[in-house]
């Protein structure tokens, strides 16, 4: 009876001391985020109507790019827009109808009240003839 209470004891110690009250940093040192920081929007642009799409600057003199997108197999009246830090409007130019955005997740800056993303990349979808013509 004796050897089991020292056991459960000198166990519960150990657990104690093993247990780390403080998260233990990585072997790199750094900090590692849970979540994926990118959001991927695969769509074509939306800028056919007058002020959907344009440029525009803050009292500080710094650019934003606000676009709209039809995202894929949506209904064509749903559209995301999303506003970019900085001028963007060269990732997209000579790019064909669909596309893949990649942009940050978090806001780095606002304008207005809203907050800007910075765009990571735009790769577009080739076509399925395209494809096929390729493999030929």
């Amino acid at each position: 009876m004796l050897k089991n209470v020292v056991l459960a004891v000198l166990l519960t110690c150990i657990f104690a001391v093993a247990s780390p009250k403080q998260p233990r940093p990585n072997t790199f040192g750094s900090i590692i985020a849970g979540d994926n920081p990118n959001i991927y929007l695969l769509a074509s642009l939306a800028c056919g109507t007058e002020n959907s799409c344009g440029y525009m600057k803050d009292d500080k003199g710094r650019i934003y790019t606000n676009l709209r997108f039809h995202p894929y197999n949506t209904p064509m009246l749903y559209d995301e827009s999303v506003l970019f830090c900085g001028d963007v409007g060269d990732a997209f130019r000579e790019k064909p109808n669909v596309f893949v955005v990649t942009y940050r997740r978090k806001a780095t800056l606002n304008y207005q009240g809203i907050g800007c993303h910075e765009l990571t990349s735009v790769f577009f979808v080739p076509s399925s003839e395209t494809i096929q013509r390729r493999v030929k």
